[in-house]
């Protein structure tokens, strides 16, 4: 056991080389109307070799310190510099727990820290992927605005104050980071019931984003580091436990998730979405406000045991688009329909040839109109198939 103000430190490096190389192509698109009339078509040229390379060293410290039976301190610092980024980043942490009642019954714990996003290699190779050249069309199929070539431009980070962050003014002197903290408690109720609360709070800024601007008088693709998002999520969590490890837990969240859209994997990534529209902040993809979980492990009579799994949760955000892709109003304000599941599993231990044989039987049952509604919502025609990155 850990002896009362007794300072516990452990120190480590990490030496990280990263390298991101090959050619990125992609071929033209055509985006039509109902009536099969072409709006828009995106053609793609420009493209050449990239070859990228990356070197990160990583410092951290932490000293666990036992300030009395009821109260535990966790100190902590982590230094990293991403050499591709010319950034030096430190990021402080603390954690406490603490039993209040000195029974090993109530468990408050909390934390606080700062925590940064490695910028991927694929960032550095945006001006070595093709460029966006982009036609209108009237409805009587006459050219409406076009051609347009888009450039593809890195801006330098956004000046700011916040003090752990040392880089040099340059294009992509990126250093994403996000602050969070939590606070939890927990409490058995008696030795069959315990309950916990949980609430996490984090912030994130200077998130990697591509949109469409106007620099030095020239259309451009702008990859900047303007972006933010916001996460907040209350849960709630009961496990009721019996003899011969029979278990049940119940989980309720309660979350928020927003920010900025138009963050850089929707087209750097491997399989990107070739359309970037006017960044828009609003509900994140993933943001879902209600779920509740229930699981454990039941055993039966006669050697059998089932595990079932039930879930109910509100459906996941959507955008509606016109015609020509653009959004109709604020992008992520609509949500599909509730989504509900249930899958149990059950087994029985045998003996078959002097070997114990476990049989399992899976239930599954799932009500969920995702998958339907999003292909009623596509309306995106391709006259050749997209094109994806080769990377090593």
């Amino acid at each position: 056991s850990l002896q009362q103000g007794i300072h516990h430190l452990k120190f480590g490096l990490a030496l990280t080389r990263a390298t991101n190389h090959g050619v990125f192509t992609a071929r033209a698109i055509n985006i039509l109307d109902a009536a099969g009339r072409r709006l828009k078509r995106i053609e793609f040229d420009g493209q050449t070799p990239f070859d990228r390379q990356d070197v990160e060293l990583t410092l951290f410290a932490q000293d666990h310190l036992v300030v009395s039976p009821k109260l535990a301190v966790d100190l902590g610092v982590r230094t990293e510099r991403q050499g591709i980024t010319e950034t030096l980043r430190t990021a402080p942490r603390i954690g406490v727990a603490w039993t209040p009642l000195g029974t090993n019954r109530t468990v408050v714990r909390t934390g606080v820290g700062i925590f940064y996003d490695r910028v991927p290699l694929n960032i550095y190779a945006f001006g070595h992927y093709p460029q966006q050249v982009v036609t209108s069309y009237a409805t009587d199929g006459s050219i409406a605005d076009g051609p347009r070539r888009f450039l593809n431009f890195t801006e330098p980070a956004t000046r700011h104050k916040f003090p752990f962050i040392r880089s040099r003014p340059q294009p992509g002197n990126f250093a994403p980071y996000s602050t969070t903290w939590n606070f939890e408690i927990e409490h058995p109720l008696n030795a069959y019931f315990r309950v916990r609360a949980n609430y996490l709070h984090g912030d994130s800024h200077g998130v990697v984003i591509v949109s469409p601007k106007v620099v030095a008088g020239r259309d451009a693709l702008a990859l900047g580091n303007s972006g933010q998002s916001h996460y907040r999520q209350l849960e709630l969590t009961a496990r009721v436990s019996w003899k011969d490890a029979n278990q049940l837990f119940f989980s309720y969240v309660r979350s928020r998730a927003e920010g900025d859209l138009n963050e850089f994997n929707q087209y750097l990534g491997n399989f990107p979405f070739p359309l970037v529209r006017l960044n828009r902040f609003s509900n994140l993809s993933g943001d879902l406000p209600h779920r509740f979980l229930a699981w454990g492990i039941v055993k039966l009579p006669k050697k059998m045991e089932i595990a079932p799994i039930v879930e109910q949760r509100s459906g996941f955000p959507y955008a509606i688009t016109d015609a020509a892709q653009n959004h109709g109003g604020t992008p992520n304000k609509q949500r599909f329909p509730r989504f509900f599941a249930f899958d149990a599993e059950a087994a029985r231990q045998a003996r078959l040839l002097q070997r114990r044989v476990v049989v399992v039987v899976q239930v599954v049952e799932a009500d969920d109109l995702v998958a339907a509604r999003q292909q009623q919502l596509a309306d995106v025609h391709a006259d050749e198939a997209g094109g994806a990155g080769d990377e090593d």
